[in-house]
């Protein structure tokens, strides 16, 4: 339930970002533009005030991983923003069937676009929200 939940979480992030036609040198200037916009907490925050849509996956986000998470999720969203660009080779129709599939499939999703690093990311983001949870009393 904790990879399926990150994984959801992680699409919400990486589907609200634009795609770029070819991965060229225009397009990579673009990855890396998104990239720094992601890891900047400034400059993302800005950006996230001035869209309603952005706000309401930044405060999901954080509702689900916890405010303190926040940076790390944006920190794996960033990198497997990159390697889904860098597979569609910035084509906006192989991007958008990725997602597509990323929501039939969220396991397969991270399996497949998630490093070993950014997997144990994941796993000690889920495992701080499991501890946090108030759990049932034993009987």
């Amino acid at each position: 339930m904790q990879k399926l939940a990150m994984s959801f979480l992680l699409f919400l992030v990486v589907s609200g970002l634009p795609a770029q036609a070819e991965l060229d040198a225009s397009v990579q200037e673009g990855l890396q533009k998104t990239k720094a916009l992601l890891t900047n907490p400034t400059d993302r925050n800005k950006a996230i005030e001035k869209d309603p849509k952005a706000q309401d996956v930044d405060r999901k986000m954080k509702a689900l991983v916890g405010e303190e998470n926040g940076e790390q999720v944006y920190k794996i969203a960033a990198e497997v923003f990159e390697r889904i660009v860098q597979e569609s080779k910035g084509d906006p129709e192989k991007l958008k069937a990725m997602m597509e599939q990323a929501q039939k499939d969220p396991q397969g999703f991270y399996k497949q676009y998630l490093s070993e690093q950014d997997k144990a990311g994941v796993r000690g983001i889920a495992t701080g929200v499991e501890n946090r949870r108030p759990h049932a009393p034993h009987k």
